[in-house]
Order: structure tokens, then sequence, then C-alpha cells
């Protein structure tokens, strides 16, 4: 396992690496994520009301507050809005501005995908491209809930994984 800290100027230094891109999608991803029952949910205002009718029901089909989280807040992106180098910086920053909005410990994993992508084009030539995207997921930490992750994360043989975790 590795573990780091950062004092409060460190911490501003390297947010103030991250490109604007970054930054905005961030505050993007805050300020669309809102708490329901416990639960932090990305991007979910339009269907607030069926969530909350429907809870207990899609709490039990995810399992835990922590597998719907995970389910729910997925967002897909590609290494043009955040290069690699720069990942664990974003994800630390996601983290921490997620946990002074919530005031709860966060967890925020990235995985890292790479597709074989097929493009015909118009004069029907065939084209095979490999696409690098992450994928990224975050999720409270509920108290008695397992981990969404495996303890090993070497077990992710076909995937590039890592995680930050935000407590007090």
């Amino acid at each position: 396992m590795i573990f780091f800290d950062l004092n409060s100027n460190m911490r501003l230094l390297i947010k103030k690496s991250l490109p604007d891109k970054a930054i905005e999608l961030i505050e993007e991803i805050v300020s669309h994520t809102t708490e329901i029952n416990g639960c932090l949910l990305y991007n979910v205002a339009d269907v607030v009301e069926k969530i909350e009718h429907n809870f207990n029901s899609i709490i039990e089909w995810h399992g835990d507050k922590t597998g719907y989280e995970c389910s729910v807040n997925e967002i897909q992106l590609f290494f043009d809005v955040i290069g690699a180098s720069q990942l664990d910086c974003f994800v630390e920053e996601l983290g921490m501005k997620l946990k002074e909005k919530f005031k709860v410990g966060i967890t925020v994993i990235v995985s890292v995908q790479n597709d074989k992508t097929v493009f015909e084009h118009d004069n029907g030539d065939v084209e095979e491209i490999d696409v690098d995207w992450y994928c990224l997921r975050f999720h409270g930490i509920h108290e008695g809930e397992i981990s969404w992750l495996t303890d090993n994360l070497d077990d992710y043989k076909s995937e590039s994984i890592m995680y930050c975790v935000i407590s007090d």
C-alpha cells in the first residue's frame, strides 16, 4: 500500500497545476451531485422523485448504498480532458471538494480502459484506432458497508486502476 499526505501549501500548488478544464469539470461534478437518503448521486436532478419513492428497492437491487453510488456516479472521460500524469491530483481535488460539500468521507476510483474502435469513413475505408479513456466513479464512505473494490488492486488484470480515500 502507498500512502501520502499533503499540507495546504502543496495542495494549493497541485490545484494550480491542474488545467482549467479539469477545475471546471470538478466544479461541474460537485455542483451536480445531490444527496438523497445518505447517497451522493451525480446528475440525477430530473429523477429525484423516482429515486426517493423507490429508494429501498434500488438499494436492495444494488446490494448497498456504495454499490448504488458507484453505478450512478460513473463518468467516462478521454485523456484530452485530464492527462494520465494529472489523474492523482484531479482525483484528490475532486474528493476534497465532495467531502467539503457533503461532510462525509469520499472514495474516488479511476480505471483506465483501452479499446479498439473501428471507424468506417464515407469512402468505405475502415480504420481501427486505439482509444484510451478512463472511467471515474465516486461514493461516500458508508459505515458497515464493504469496499466496492477488492483489497488487491492487482486482481484487476484487464484495467489500470487507482483510488483515493478522503476521510477525517
